[in-house]
């Protein structure tokens, strides 16, 4: 039978120390959901204040150039690139959700590390 919910924590991935930075669930042989903690530090520091999870799917049969991976944007946000340099508005701040593949990921809680919640 399938979990119908799951609870955990992402530390994120430009920090240091201890923690699970990413998670990856399997939708099939070919298709998988990333969700990273994201923060506006390091290589994202174009972030700004900035600060949640993002959410992507990986496809595998699709060829490289043609895009296997596909952000999943919350309802009402924009595609088109903001904060500076050419982030869609994708992260996932407390609160808001998307729903992928009959998952619905959910950012619950966001400070040091960030409280992520999958649901089906």
């Amino acid at each position: 039978a399938a979990i119908s919910s799951v609870e955990f924590t992402l530390r994120p991935l430009v920090l240091t120390g201890v923690g699970y930075r990413a998670a990856i669930i399997r939708i099939d042989d070919h298709t998988a959901v990333v969700v990273e903690s994201r923060r506006g530090l390091g290589v994202d520091w174009r972030l700004g204040d900035h600060a949640g999870i993002l959410v992507y799917t990986v496809d595998t049969s699709v060829g490289q150039h043609q895009g296997p991976l596909r952000l999943q944007i919350p309802e009402g946000r924009s595609r088109e690139r903001i904060y500076g340099q050419g982030w869609p508005d994708a992260l996932l701040r407390r609160g808001d959700s998307v729903t992928v593949e009959g998952l619905t990921i959910e950012l619950v809680q966001s400070g040091e590390y960030d409280r992520v919640r999958i649901s089906n």
